[in-house]
């Protein structure tokens, strides 16, 4: 990708508008937390974090009896007409559910299925697709909308090893507002599911995941979730949840919008405005890049005694542990915000972790914690929490190099980040060339335990980093005005599917002050947000500028028409 050039005359250039974001406060930190904040187990005979309100199946099938979980949800119906025979071939059309399942089921190579004019745009039953071999079958909506037509899950999956099942150009929506449905449940994963140019909106379910319940090898690209919600207590994950995944999770260019939890449990429950990954196993791997994250809220209006458990507005990692291989990178979190802790995020830790969780070149822009459970370290973008037993002294460290915080919030301490944990285990980042500007809280724009993590702290060229010191940094410095805001900043990288997608907005620096070319040890990364490359000397945040200082020595400037 060509690199922008920005020409300087007499002075410095920056492109973009600035909206008034809000000021710091200080005040004093607090100790340690000593009441269990979720899914903590003390007892040693289960996995840390393993128990939810309702039965939590340890292995990764969802027990089909309840169709994934889904309260009341019909059994599996076939279509009234008479099934015809199974299509097969390289490139096929269906016209019913029945014949679409027939199709997936028979499919010995690779095949696309396209879903014809006549394919029914409310689907009248849960229909299951089985996959029965290591064929790559594509599912291609042709840009059609399907709703369900009850209070059920529309498709339950299975996939066979080594063959891969693909949603693609196509719509669902529950419009309607059916009190429990859900788009996708996967019941079987040995293969691979993926999702490209989709569109999830208005899903209402009890269960965890309103648009996509789903564990195994799943990429989910190019697509909207648009304001999908869960209301079951005990339940998270407004638009996708996982429980005990292995294998690969990859999320890239997708929109998150207005997604949200309405109801708090007794151990978990709430967490995930958007995104829900609980306990994955070790050896899985998440990787979340160049997604689009706004509006989504984690129990927002939640009080009382578990309002502990309104936590990570847009996304919440529960219970992850060392040989999790996690990379948040390239995202843009805007305006989430959860009733208690991680107004965007949330980072929940069951192991001690020295390494494996990364976030890079990412900007989080107005994010709000509530604090509502009174503790602190309360994180208005991210909170870091450590899990295990009272006495465990786990330890987990986070690496966050080259992000933006700007204006995120936090009732308590840490209003960018806030690092915390239950009794004696303790979690914090390991921080290189971040910003932190004009976030607020009693305490500091980061407040978490470094002294008790080894590896943790200020490992330079941060800015704004004020673990316990006063923050004195001028944003007209760093970003040329006081209220820096979102602008798309020449970025060619997009999120969403191709009716609705939109650029990645992100935060530009300032040329020449006090971000711009101060990295000179290491280069961090070879890219920035937008994938323009980096080189030493290289800029502090989640932006790479590029400029020219132009002075034209007495002489007249001037654009000719060419």
């Amino acid at each position: 990708m060509k690199k922008r050039t920005s020409i300087l005359l007499t002075g410095l250039i920056t492109v973009g508008t600035l909206t008034p974001v809000l000021n710091v406060l200080a005040t004093d930190q607090v100790l340690n937390d000593t009441t269990p904040k979720t899914g903590t187990v003390v007892d040693g005979d289960k996995t840390p974090g393993a128990t939810d309100d309702t039965t939590n199946n340890d292995d990764q099938s969802v027990d089909q009896k309840d169709n994934g979980g889904l309260l009341d949800a019909p059994a599996i119906q076939k279509d009234t007409q008479k099934e015809k025979a199974p299509l097969v071939g390289a490139n096929i059309s269906v016209s019913t559910p029945a014949e679409l399942a027939a199709a997936v089921s028979a499919a010995t190579s690779d095949t696309t299925i396209t879903l014809s004019s006549s394919f029914p745009t409310s689907i009248p039953a849960t229909t299951e697709l089985k996959t029965t071999s290591t064929a790559k079958v594509t599912i291609d909506g042709g840009n059609k909308t399907l709703t369900p037509g009850g209070d059920f899950i529309m498709f339950n999956l299975r996939i066979f090893t080594g063959g891969s099942l693909t949603f693609q150009n196509i719509n669902f929506d529950d419009s309607a507002n059916l009190s429990n449905a859900r788009a996708l449940t996967v019941l079987d994963n040995t293969g691979t599911l993926n999702v490209d140019n989709a569109k999830f909106s208005n899903f209402s379910s009890y269960d965890d995941g309103a648009a996509i319940y789903f564990f195994g090898n799943t990429n989910i690209t190019n697509s909207t979730f648009e304001g999908n919600s869960v209301f079951g207590p005990g339940y998270s994950g407004g638009a996708l949840a996982s429980k005990s995944t292995f294998g690969s999770f990859k999320l890239s260019n997708s929109r998150f919008i207005g997604n949200h939890t309405d109801a708090l449990g007794t151990t978990v429950g709430g967490e995930g405005g958007a995104v829900y990954m609980f306990s994955p196993k070790a050896g899985a791997s998440i990787e979340m890049t160049n997604n689009y994250f706004e509006g989504n809220t984690a129990v927002k209006d939640a009080t009382g005694g578990n309002v502990k458990l309104a936590d990570g507005g847009a996304v919440a990692l529960f219970n992850v542990v060392e040989g999790n291989n996690i990379n948040i990178s390239g995202n843009t979190f805007n305006k989430n915000i959860a009733a208690d802790d991680g107004g965007a995020m949330l980072i929940q830790t069951n192991s001690t972790i020295t390494g494996g969780i990364n976030v890079a070149n990412n900007t989080f822009v107005g994010n709000e914690a509530y604090g509502r459970d009174l503790s602190v370290n309360s994180g208005g973008a991210i909170q870091l929490y450590a899990n295990g037993a009272l006495t465990a002294k786990q330890t987990a460290l986070v690496n966050f190099t080259n992000n933006t915080f700007v204006g995120n919030t936090a009732k308590y301490d840490g209003g960018a980040i806030g690092g915390f944990g239950y009794g004696l285990n303790y979690s914090a980042g390991a921080y290189k060339g971040n910003i932190f500007v004009n976030n607020t809280a009693q305490k500091n724009n980061v407040a978490d335990r470094t002294t008790n993590v080894p590896g943790a702290g200020d490992l330079g060229n941060n800015i704004g980093y004020d673990n316990g010191t006063a923050n004195t940094v001028d944003p007209v410095t760093v970003f040329g005005q006081f209220a820096p805001a979102l602008v798309p900043n020449y970025s060619g990288i997009k999120a969403g599917t191709s009716k609705d997608a939109q650029v990645i907005p992100s935060i530009p620096v300032v040329p020449a002050k006090d971000a711009d070319n101060k990295m000179t040890d290491v280069l961090t990364s070879v890219s920035d947000q937008r994938s323009f490359g980096r080189a030493l000397p290289s800029d502090i945040g989640a932006i790479e500028n590029k400029w020219v200082k132009y002075d034209s020595n007495g002489g007249t400037f001037e654009l000719g028409a060419d």
